[in-house]
């Protein structure tokens, strides 16, 4: 056992909640220790990053970093698409107002601007999910 994983098994040992076992103390009997054995396997699924060497693990820190650029990139992505269809929601409203005004001619304008909105690559995964949501 090398010492990273001593290391780790001292940790691990040390976040075991403890409770006083005096055992029968005027008999003068200490209680009996129990021991307690931490396979390799519970130590490598706790704490994986102790198996790499350096190179894996900078490896995988670049895997995470990309993975959280991800998740900016699209949380950035789904608030301008919020965006969007508020907008979109926004000239659809005012053209079937217009439109039942009578107005055809700036219905129809305000139609094709919400409709060119919708039409923005963004917005087809955001079309695709949101006919999944609660209405």
């Amino acid at each position: 056992m090398n010492i990273q994983k001593i290391l780790l098994l001292l940790l691990l040992l040390a976040s075991v909640p403890r409770v006083s076992v005096a055992g029968d103390l005027s008999a003068g009997k200490p209680a009996p220790l129990k021991k307690i054995e931490i396979s390799e396997k519970i130590i490598e699924k706790e704490l994986p990053f102790y198996r790499f060497s350096l190179k894996e693990l900078i490896e995988e820190v670049d895997k995470n970093i990309k993975k959280a650029e991800l998740g900016i990139k699209g949380k950035k992505v789904r608030v301008r698409n919020q965006g969007r269809e508020k907008l979109i929601r926004e000239h659809f409203a005012k053209g079937l107002s217009l439109y039942k005004e009578g107005k055809l001619d700036e219905a129809r304008k305000e139609l094709l601007t919400a409709l060119e909105i919708s039409q923005h690559p963004d917005m087809e995964d955001y079309i695709k999910e949101s006919v999944k949501w609660p209405k």
